[in-house]
């Protein structure tokens, strides 16, 4: 994942904010009101079986 980057209002003054999330995050992102924090999924381990069982007893 790429930087994430805060622009202040100052002319040319940026923040990294967010600099490396391990693994794939999910769709949303969530800051809270007085940001200061973020909230984010992600995925722990990718992949998943599903199995049909026919006629089952």
């Amino acid at each position: 994942m790429l930087p994430s980057e805060r622009v202040e209002t100052s002319p040319g003054r940026r923040s990294v904010v967010l600099t490396n999330i391990d693994g794939a995050i999910q769709v949303g992102l969530s800051v809270s009101p007085d940001r200061t924090a973020i909230l984010f999924s992600k995925t722990v381990r990718s992949g998943a079986n599903l199995m049909m069982i026919e006629n089952f007893r």
